[in-house]
């Protein structure tokens, strides 16, 4: 049995596990039942990576009046995961109404890209569904920083910035000692395009750790996707002061002269172009 199933450990589901009625949705089915298609499509917009810890509602491209209700939680191995909890109707005057399904069943499944936009609930709606704030069985997800780490890797490899970057933030919140972690946070926002949070870490972190040339780099690398130049040269001349390599000194130069040459700043292109062949 895998280790997130144990962490589910209200009476009734573990009377539901030990009764053998325990299914998982396959996430092909998931694309197939989930879907927007004649749905209040502007209830629904909210990607999945910003529901994590959230009440959600999902909607079904099944011939069907009802809707999905449950919890996105995080999970370091499969990524962020929807647990059902009941359905839902939509009245006329657009006010979830809940059925109080029959479920002695975990039924629970990975989202990703592909996942259809999600609702979330208000905190009036939780409060009238008597939902508490988080599953009691969420308390019992504890995972320490090298658990977070390991599977933020792991997502960055497939590209699935989103969860890497939660997993790189758990991690950091634990302990931002840890080598390269300030890093590879910046490194995934920029590969997630969320140059705002980028900056916001790394304006916070580099007056503690100022002696890597890689987070001046990646600063500087989400300044300049966000049209500041300027301030991206001053953060590269920083980092050109700490770097210690003539490799990575050539990269950060390039890097310079390229975003000049784009932007056709001929003085600044040749500035850079100068300290270039220095190296």
């Amino acid at each position: 049995m895998s280790k997130t199933l144990l962490f589910l450990g209200l009476n009734s589901i573990i009377n539901a596990m030990q009764n053998n009625i325990y299914k998982i949705l396959p996430l092909f089915y998931l694309h197939c039942i989930l879907g927007q298609s004649k749905q209040p499509n502007t209830l629904f917009d909210t990607d999945y990576f910003n529901a994590v810890n959230h009440w959600v509602v999902l909607p079904q491209n099944l011939p069907s009046e009802t809707f999905l209700l449950g919890y996105v939680y995080p999970d370091p191995h499969q990524g962020f995961t929807f647990v059902f909890e009941d359905e839902l109707k939509l009245s006329p005057r657009k006010n979830w109404q809940r059925i109080n399904t029959d479920n002695n069943a975990i039924i629970r499944f990975v989202l990703d890209l592909k996942s259809p936009k999600l609702h979330l609930l208000n905190a009036q709606t939780i409060k009238k569904f008597k939902l508490p704030i988080a599953p009691a069985w969420i308390e019992l997800m504890s995972y320490d920083s090298e658990s977070w780490i390991e599977s933020a890797r792991k997502f960055m490899k497939k590209r699935q910035y989103h969860e890497a970057i939660h997993g790189f933030e758990s991690a950091f919140k634990q302990n931002r000692a840890i080598p390269n972690l300030a890093f590879e946070l910046a490194l995934a926002f920029n590969s997630a395009e969320q140059y705002p949070k980028c900056i916001a870490h790394l304006m916070r972190y580099l007056p503690l750790e100022s002696t890597d040339y890689r987070l001046y780099r990646e600063l500087g690398f989400a300044l300049v996707q966000l049209h500041q130049a300027e301030e991206a040269e001053k953060i590269y001349e920083q980092g050109l002061q700490v770097c210690q390599k003539s490799e990575e000194k050539r990269e950060m130069a390039l890097d310079m002269a390229q975003t000049f040459y784009r932007l056709r700043d001929q003085q600044r292109f040749e500035k850079w172009a100068k300290i270039l062949r220095h190296f």
